[in-house]
């Protein structure tokens, strides 16, 4: 008899520390993905701050042609590791001034985005 009962004991044992562990990596892959969400909206929410801050920094050199000024507001971006590359275009759609992080690279400004693809966002 107490065979039986210890068999039932063990199945019972290890149903419980299968429910637990089941219980346990669910949980884990839940905070994983909270955690995960939560930190790609504090980049894009920073990140949009800082584009904001840029671009109403920005219109006084581009309503009065000084592009000098507006790379030395893109210039605020070295404190930001983050960021390698920003520029600023005229409403036109011409390059005006732009922000590097590495000297050394070719400075090519990047690809117009076409009207199409702002006015959806």
């Amino acid at each position: 008899m107490s065979r039986k009962t210890g068999s039932i004991s063990k199945r019972l044992t290890f149903l419980n520390m299968l429910a637990s562990a089941t219980a346990l990596v669910f949980a884990s892959a839940a905070f994983f993905a909270y955690d995960l969400n939560n930190a790609r909206n504090s980049i894009i929410d920073n990140l949009t701050t800082q584009a904001e801050i840029i671009g109403y920094n920005c219109i006084s050199p581009l309503v009065f042609n000084d592009p000098q000024s507006a790379g030395k507001t893109l210039a605020a971006l070295q404190a930001s590791p983050r960021i390698f590359y920003a520029a600023v275009y005229t409403p036109s759609g011409q390059f005006f001034a732009g922000y590097w992080r590495a000297s050394d690279r070719q400075r090519k400004p990047l690809p117009l985005i076409s009207s199409e693809r702002i006015s959806n966002r």
